[in-house]
């Protein structure tokens, strides 16, 4: 059988680079496609891969629609109290759009990322479904859950066949040795590792951005740095008049206000999502899902129960109190190890 025409997108990472050496080997027809996202991002991580696996490589300049899309909405949604997730947006404005799209237009039957997740064919159903990765500890389904049948129908994960991240720095150390030892990347690409309150204030020449620290009963109790600075859930120390620790429990932006209770007062029973997206669309159909849920990536999953409204909204409810879900994370829904969507807490 004739392999097929794969686009691999090179950030200059080892798992990108691991999942373009892996297709080449099985025999894929390979080429390199990195986006430049910003004005000081670094593409020579990516040439070095491409070179080194002999492949043809694709710089897409993607910088006024990726400031525009990804790194305003992460400026204003935590301007206006919430605390955004970029990464999912990226995912679904600009990797599996845009790049998908670019990807097509340069010849390639599919593309390639070094996701840790799964994509299975179900022939019973005839349907594409998402799966959490083998390697638990680096599993990154909870970015994907936004996919539909079109996309996944396109999409190639690589890496799922691997047991551990170790395993697949072994395969290309000696292929793309300096990409091979690189350490993994924990922060937001575009921030240049700056704290998140920072990046807003020098990206809005922000300068007072004070405001009162305000007990839910009212009481003004010291001032705080920014709005941006705090989420739901946050422990208060420093900067207020206090005898007991006290917790964020909502954000008014509009005021510049923060608002403090104690720690019982961040759990809730239920919450509404909103954009909620499925990867078999007939689950918006279903009145109720018993599936567990997560509330950020690195959180844990929580049995709930998800009923669906006719506005593309949800109302999860959750067995137990859960403690501070934070509006703007995303909820992702899962029905053992498969993924079944999700949506934006509200």
């Amino acid at each position: 059988m004739n392999k097929k025409r794969v686009a691999v997108a090179l950030s200059g990472g080892v798992d990108s680079g691991a999942a373009a050496y892996v297709l080449k080997e099985k025999g894929y027809e390979v080429f390199g496609i990195t986006m430049k996202l910003f004005n000081n991002f670094n593409e020579e991580d990516a040439k070095y891969v491409a070179q080194k696996l002999n492949i043809d490589h694709y710089i897409v300049d993607f910088r006024d629609i990726f400031k525009k899309t990804i790194i305003d909405y992460f400026i204003n949604e935590y301007l206006i109290g919430r605390t955004p997730n970029p990464c999912i947006y990226c995912n679904m404005k600009i990797k599996y759009g845009l790049l998908l799209d670019e990807a097509e237009r340069l010849g390639a039957d599919f593309i390639a990322t070094g996701h840790y997740a799964n994509i299975i064919f179900n022939d019973v159903d005839s349907k594409y479904c998402l799966y959490k990765s083998k390697v638990k500890a680096k599993d990154q389904s909870y970015y994907l859950y936004h996919l539909n049948q079109n996309q996944l129908s396109k999409i190639l994960f690589p890496l799922t066949e691997f047991e551990n991240k170790d395993e697949v720095r072994e395969i290309v150390k000696d292929i793309i040795p300096k990409t091979s030892v690189k350490k993994d990347s924990l922060n937001i690409c575009f921030t240049n590792n700056m704290p998140h309150y920072l990046f807003i204030k020098k990206e809005c020449g922000l300068i007072n951005t004070k405001g009162n620290f305000v007990h839910k009963n009212g009481k003004v109790l010291g001032k705080h740095k920014g709005a941006f600075y705090y989420t739901i859930g946050q422990k208060i120390g420093e900067g207020i008049n206090s005898d007991k620790p006290l917790y964020v429990v909502s954000i008014n932006s509009f005021n510049n206000e923060i608002i403090l209770g104690e720690n019982k007062e961040t759990f809730k029973k239920e919450i509404v999502i909103k954009d909620i997206k499925y990867i078999d669309e007939n689950n918006k159909n279903v009145g109720e899902l018993d599936c567990e849920v997560k509330l950020c990536q690195w959180g844990y999953f929580i049995k709930c129960k998800v009923i669906n409204y006719n506005n593309n909204t949800a109302l999860i409810r959750f067995y137990d109190y859960e403690r501070a879900p934070a509006p703007g994370q995303a909820a992702v829904f899962y029905k053992g190890d498969e993924v079944l969507g999700g949506g934006i807490i509200n």
